[in-house]
């Protein structure tokens, strides 16, 4: 500008010569002449001269500079003057058509073809206007060229002015606008009075042409306006302004419907800018290859230190912020990954030191409307309080940060989470990091998380209560897909409601425990232990989790050794139901579970269980020596993997002891309702001195009916006669047979089922005290046979109903030493009797013959 504004005043003092009205003298004369005044090869055509007004078609010359030559060239260049004012060297106005500069080429030592144009002290540019001297009142230039190293660097349209107190530049393109442009691009500078004004309005598209030096592919085409107001008064700060609006920007990696930034710089200070709460950035319509958001609103407030060299160009800004509020809402954020209908953001930077950021509480994190490929929630709240350790430089391109929390509260809410593998209706996490030391985050015991509602494929709970107290391994730089959490928390940890399958839990609380979590980009793993919820003893829990597209996963819960049970605390009060038909007085257990699951395929459990209990009871009937061991499948299908075994010493029987119970079953899956079969391959159990035996019993629970076959093995006849407590009755021999058992809906049931002696018979022997009760229906004959009984054969039929109702028919065959010795007798006796009734009474007054039927045959 300096060389254009001189060369175009030099040519003002030949002027002069104009007086002589000799233009061919003047055309031979400058060229003497101009060198004197540093113009070197001067050429010159001037075609018009007057007393008003000169014209020169053509005119160039070369100026030599500190860098080297500059190299001017003007055509059509107009001059009008008045006399007066020629006289003091001012001149009225001066047009030219086209002015070309040719600037020295760029040497090593200044390498870049264009100045450093963001570099730049904004106080100093403006006294620099201020003092800069034009010898015209309105300078105007149709088509200004800069060339360098053979190439275009700039082409505009120049008009400057001129008065008493300020001056104004006006940069326009040189070609006129195109149809579809709706005004025409224009940057406006003005100073007046210790102030400079801007004002830009920019097609894009333009820009090309006005700088085809720069690398504009990078920019985005639309329209551009941007107002700046510098301030500068002696004993104030200078205060910056700076209003920019973009509109229908469009570009490969962004579009825009409309951005607007606006900064309020108070004070700008050895490259610090100090940003008022006036400093918003406000987007519309936002796009990108993968992203896309309504609005974005951004309130900046804070002191930032930008260093030199600023390069538009490469987009790397080096950004220290001493102070630092920023507010940023965005509303429906459309991305692959990730959609929002609201985003808001607020980090207010109290303080940086040595490259650290504390976050005062006021920071927080809300997404509302939130969903991704497989995951959806209501609204997510985060407070972040605390303190970062931002490394220099910050690449907002690669977006790779080194943070290192020294002191970090964190806060999540989340609410109506959606997933497959979990949904939960509200989550809360509490990070309180409070001391960074040697790379480790230390985790104090307000750090909790707490889940409501929570439910997956198979499992379900009301609340989790968890308190996170321990140390997290985090070396910078911290990667947030690399960690190694060691929890060691001080309270126990509470689970409410929950249930898997159909087992419903009572409150459980997990005490002592110890858990190392370690992530990467591959897999989560967990090893972890903790005192048994109930009995004395710990467990041992690991879990495994790829990352992957099959997201597939395991985990295994398993005792440390035997856990020794006692009365009031067993694990059969982890269960929901206080009443259960098993207690468990003294014992021990030892126990493993293995989960596996995927994205594709459902959640696999198995279990197995080694019990081992010294006494306790069974439906109210004491028990000792109780071993059972079994391996079963309980998701997807409730399955044994192999038959469980069952094994009890004595059954105390409230009215048939019972010895060496044992019992080999599993389960097997089913298709009904109830999602598994009871299959018992053996069963066996000794009393009344025999033994009685159950194979191959298939048990569906969801068929109305279901048979067994029981077998009755060399029981003694006293010991059943002793049940019945009659009096004068005794039986010796034994017997055998089967039981058809059907299981209905009303009950158990016998259907004919059949039993004999074993061996020779026996003798049945029946004296009641005082002969036969009244109406007793046997005759003197039948009971004087009775007396002494020698029987060859005994057999019996029995059938029982479910409402308690026992016959047997009962026939006997054999000889009686009472009355004939050598005479068989035959004894066909029905018998019915309520089987509940005897079990609860334990005895009958009247006992066998007060239940003797309708008839006795002979």
């Amino acid at each position: 500008m300096r060389s254009l504004v001189a060369t175009l005043s030099l040519i003002a003092l030949l002027v002069g010569l104009m007086l002589l009205n000799r233009v061919q003298l003047i055309n031979w004369f400058a060229p003497h002449l101009l060198p004197r005044a540093g113009l070197h090869d001067v050429s010159l055509e001037l075609t018009d001269l007057n007393i008003n007004r000169v014209r020169i078609d053509r005119f160039s010359t070369t100026i030599i500079l500190p860098s080297g030559p500059v190299d001017i060239q003007i055509r059509d260049l107009v001059c009008h003057y008045h006399y007066r004012g020629l006289l003091h060297g001012k001149v009225e106005t001066i047009t030219a058509t086209a002015v070309q500069i040719t600037l020295p080429p760029a040497t090593a030592d200044d390498p870049s073809p264009v100045p450093d144009l963001f570099s730049f002290d904004p106080v100093q540019l403006l006294q620099q206007i201020e003092d800069l001297t034009l010898p015209v009142q309105q300078l105007q230039v149709n088509n200004l060229h800069l060339y360098r190293n053979g190439t275009t660097i700039a082409s505009l349209q120049l008009t400057a002015s001129g008065t008493e107190t300020g001056k104004k530049l006006i940069f326009t393109p040189p070609a006129p606008p195109t149809p579809d442009m709706t005004d025409q691009s224009s940057l406006v500078m003005a100073t007046d009075a210790g102030q400079l004004s801007a004002s830009l309005h920019l097609d894009l598209a333009a820009l090309p042409a006005l700088l085809p030096k720069f690398e504009t592919d990078f920019l985005p085409q639309g329209r551009l306006q941007a107002d700046l107001l510098l301030r500068v008064h002696p004993g104030i700060e200078p205060q910056l302004l700076l209003d920019m609006t973009g509109t229908n920007l469009q570009h490969p990696l962004l579009t825009a419907a409309e951005v607007q930034l606006q900064l309020d710089i108070a004070r700008l200070n050895s490259g610090g800018l100090l940003l008022t709460p006036a400093s918003t950035l406000a987007i519309k319509g936002a796009k990108s290859l993968e992203l896309s958001l309504d609005t974005l609103t951004a309130r900046l407030k804070g002191h930032l230190d930008v260093q030199h060299p600023f390069d538009p160009q490469s987009l790397h800004l080096q950004l220290y912020p001493a102070q630092l509020l920023l507010e940023v809402t965005g509303t429906s954020l459309q991305h692959p990954l990730l959609t929002a209908a609201e985003v808001q953001l607020q980090l207010d930077i109290t303080r940086l030191k040595s490259g650290e950021l504390l976050l005062s509480p006021a920071s927080i994190l809300v997404i509302k409307g939130a969903k991704s490929q497989e995951l959806s929630l209501d609204a997510l709240t985060v407070d972040l309080a605390g303190q970062l350790n931002i490394q220099p430089p910050i690449d907002p391109q690669s977006l790779h940060f080194q943070l290192y929390p020294a002191q970090l509260l964190l806060e999540v809410t989340g609410t109506n989470l959606q997933h497959p593998l979990l949904t939960a209706v509200e989550v809360q996490l509490q990070l309180d990091i409070a001391r960074h030391n040697s790379g480790g985050l230390l985790l104090t015991p307000a750090s909790t998380l707490a889940i409501k509602g929570a439910k997956s494929q198979e499992l379900s709970l009301n609340a989790l209560t968890v308190e996170l107290a321990g140390y997290l391994n985090a070396y910078p730089p911290i990667d947030p897909q690399i960690l190694h959490l060691q929890l060691r928390p001080l309270q126990p940890w509470r689970i409410d409601g929950l249930q898997t399958g159909g087992l419903r839990f009572a409150p459980l609380q997990i005490a002592n425990l110890v858990a190392d979590l370690h992530l990467d980009r591959q897999q989560l793993r967990l090893i972890a232990s903790c005192s048994a919820p109930r009995g004395t003893g710990s467990l041992v829990m690991t879990m495994s989790q790829q990352l992957d597209r099959d997201q597939k996963g395991s985990a295994s819960l398993h005792t440390d050794g035997h856990l020794v049970m006692t009365a009031t605390n067993n694990l059969l009060q982890m269960l929901h139901d206080p009443h259960l038909p098993l207690t468990l007085e003294q014992g021990q257990i030892k126990m493993a579970t293995q989960w596996a699951w995927s994205r594709t395929t459902p959640v696999q459990a198995e279990l197995e269980v080694d019990l081992t209990v010294d006494q306790g009871q069974i439906a109210e009937v004491p028990f000792i020596g109780l071993t059972a061991e079994h391996k079963l499948h309980l998701l997807p299908r409730v399955a044994s993997s192999q038959p469980g075994l069952i094994r009890v010493d004595q059954v105390q029987g409230p009215v048939v002891p019972m010895s060496n119970l044992y019992i080999r079953a599993g389960l097997d899956p089913a298709e009904g309702a109830t999602p598994f079969r009871l299959h018992i391959e053996k069963a066996e159990v000794e009393l009344l001195g025999g033994r009685i035996e159950l194979e191959e019993c298939l048990y569906d629970f969801d068929r109305p009916e279901n048979s067994c076959l029981l077998t009755i093995r060399e029981m003694e006849m006293e010991q059943i006669v002793t049940m019945q407590k009659v009096e004068g009755l005794t039986v010796d021999g034994r017997i055998e047979g089967h039981l058809p058992l059907v299981f209905t809906a009303r009950g158990i049931q016998v259907d004919q089922g059949r039993l004999e002696q074993v061996d020779q018979g026996g003798i049945l022997r029946y004296r009641p005290p005082g002969g036969a009760p009244p109406g007793s229906p046997l005759t003197d004959y039948a009971l004087k046979a009775l007396e002494e009984f020698h029987y060859q054969q005994l057999a019996a039929q029995v059938e029982y109903i479910p409402d308690g109702t026992l016959i047997i028919a009962l026939q006997l065959q054999g000889r009686s030493p009472s009355i004939k010795p050598d005479r068989p007798l035959h004894f066909n006796v029905t018998v019915e009797q309520n089987l509940l009734s005897l079990l609860q009474s334990l005895q009958y007054s009247q006992g066998l013959p007060a239940d003797l039927q309708r008839e006795i045959r002979r």
